[in-house]
């Protein structure tokens, strides 16, 4: 656990150095641009290390697909603690992240530290990331669709959209979990794979609704 909180800081610290170097505003599009090159370098690594790992090639696969299988009591305790830290460090700069919703030049003019927000977000994301992956594996489209779906029954205020959020990522989770258990006993499937599946499908199913809210 210590590990993958330490490798998604320096991730972070290395695509931030990397992005500042560049564009000094650190705006979103280039920091999501570098994220994606990072993304797929770290990919390139994994797969690197899965061809020479011999036996241990079908738990590491298991493991990058994502399952709780296996977590117990303490586990959920340090993510509840994980929560709460970063939980309160986000809902704290909710505010900010309003501005943030409409563009980050209006984020700018209202007297908003937009560099110094966008750190303590990604610091708190990475850091609460690095603790999930390090219990239940690469878990996808869980954080991507649900708060999605959230926004349209709590609206785009980051006061009600956050806490909301978890609330119905940990639900999307658990239904996932519950699904990858009971369809085909006694074998168990990842709950990376139902998620995936259901995200994906779900957040194209959203992507051509906002295309068709726009042109109207």
């Amino acid at each position: 656990m210590i590990m993958a909180i330490l490798c998604a800081f320096g991730s972070l610290m290395f695509i931030m150095t990397l992005v500042y170097s560049l564009d000094y505003s650190l705006s979103t599009n280039t920091i999501i641009l570098h994220g994606v090159i990072f993304s797929m370098f770290a990919s390139s690594i994994s797969n690197f290390i899965i061809t020479f790992a011999g036996e241990k090639v079908k738990t590491i696969t298991f493991w990058t697909l994502g399952s709780l299988q296996g977590s117990s009591y303490q586990n959920a305790l340090v993510l509840l603690i994980t929560l709460v830290i970063c939980g309160t460090l986000l809902m704290a700069h909710a505010r900010e992240l309003n501005a943030f919703a409409i563009s980050e030049d209006n984020a700018r003019n209202i007297g908003v530290d937009v560099r110094r927000v966008k750190l303590i977000v990604l610091i708190c994301v990475s850091a609460a990331i690095g603790v999930c992956v390090s219990i239940s594996g690469n878990i996808g489209f869980v954080g991507l669709v649900t708060p999605h779906m959230v926004r349209r029954l709590t609206g785009p205020n980051h006061k009600r959209l956050l806490p909301a959020s978890a609330f119905g990522g940990a639900t999307f989770l658990l239904l996932a979990d519950l699904i990858a258990r009971i369809v085909f006993r006694p074998r168990e499937l990842p709950s990376g794979v139902v998620t995936s599946f259901v995200g994906s499908i779900v957040f194209v199913v959203i992507y051509c609704r906002s295309r068709r809210m726009q042109r109207a």
